[in-house]
């Protein structure tokens, strides 16, 4: 990510360092630099998906449809048993049931 952060922002940093020399610079000069500087917001996905396992699967997941993001986990729900308090007295328990989302962001 930091290669690419510089080959990104170089262009723009060169070219910043010359127009302090020299004050006529070609329009177009100006311009593929700026552009360059804008594609580093696209860019920092892009590699971050690649670069990140975790990210990758559950993203394909996410948008794909095709893999789930966690598929050792038991589709089963779980059951815990809770204490049930209001204003920290005890009133009794109950039973809380957890079920699996078939997709999951992080």
């Amino acid at each position: 990510m930091v290669a690419a952060f510089l080959v990104v922002w170089s262009p723009y940093a060169l070219l910043s360092v010359v127009a302090i020399h020299k004050a006529d610079i070609a329009l177009w000069l100006t311009t593929l630099p700026t552009m360059c500087c804008k594609a580093s917001c696209a860019l920092n996905p892009i590699i971050f998906y690649l670069t990140n396992p975790t990210f990758r699967r559950t993203f394909r997941a996410t948008f794909c449809r095709s893999k789930k993001v966690a598929p050792s986990v038991p589709k089963r729900a779980q059951t815990f048993k809770v204490d049930k308090t209001r204003d920290g007295i005890f009133i009794g328990e109950a039973n809380v049931t957890f079920r699996q989302a078939d997709t999951t962001m992080f």
